[in-house]
């Protein structure tokens, strides 16, 4: 009678540590259920915080100004429309023009491109400007694409009106430069600026003055 107490009492030992067993299992199942729920809650109440997703062209690497859009140069992918920035395209913009520096991850927005069927270095003229090429020497400031310059006009005693002195003027300010070459440098000046640029380029010399941030 003895022996088969001490069975009985082992069993219900043995079934109490099962029953808490399973009662843990379900908890800890309950509790990663409701977890995952919450998460999913949480996450399709942030998607609808930002809004819907729609496609956005997006740069797949740097796009330097110049630069003709090719098939490998944007990826289309879906932003929640918060995120999207007002004017971005959704569709890659293939054989387009690039006007100002994309970065990788950036969306492309119509602003940073030129218009569609504008291409080479007339895409890269501000509406608004000329373009003007300026003679440099071996000596000229190592310039690139996008920098800002002064135009700086020293004129000939006889186009200065005979007075002896080389006066130097600015004759345009803030000139975009858009090609460098080894001879002159292509820069974007104001319209209204154009005659004055003209006229210092015949009478006396120009220099490119560049413009810090």
């Amino acid at each position: 009678m003895r022996q088969h107490a001490l069975i009985r009492s082992r069993w219900r030992r043995l079934a109490r540590r099962r029953s808490t067993h399973w009662l843990a299992a379900g908890g800890l199942a309950l509790g990663t259920a409701w977890l995952a729920g919450t998460t999913l809650a949480g996450a399709d109440a942030e998607r609808r915080r930002w809004g819907e997703d729609r496609p956005v062209a997006v740069a797949a690497h740097r796009l330097e100004p110049g630069t003709t859009v090719g098939t490998d140069d944007v990826i289309v992918r879906r932003w929640p429309r918060g995120l999207v920035p007002e004017s971005a395209l959704d569709t890659a913009p293939v054989g387009r023009t690039v006007v100002a520096l994309v970065v990788p991850g950036e969306a492309v927005v119509s602003a940073r491109l030129a218009p569609d069927g504008v291409h080479g270095l007339a895409a890269l003229v501000p509406r608004g400007s000329r373009a003007v090429a300026v003679p440099v020497g071996p000596d000229a400031l190592h310039l690139k694409t996008g920098d800002l310059v002064d135009l700086l006009a020293t004129l000939e005693p006889a186009a200065a009106g005979g007075s002896g002195n080389e006066p130097t003027v600015v004759v345009a300010e803030s000139a975009v430069v858009l090609e460098v070459g080894e001879q002159s440098v292509t820069v974007a000046v104001p319209a209204a600026a154009v005659s004055d640029v003209a006229y210092a380029l015949a009478s006396g010399t120009v220099t490119l003055a560049l413009r810090g941030p």
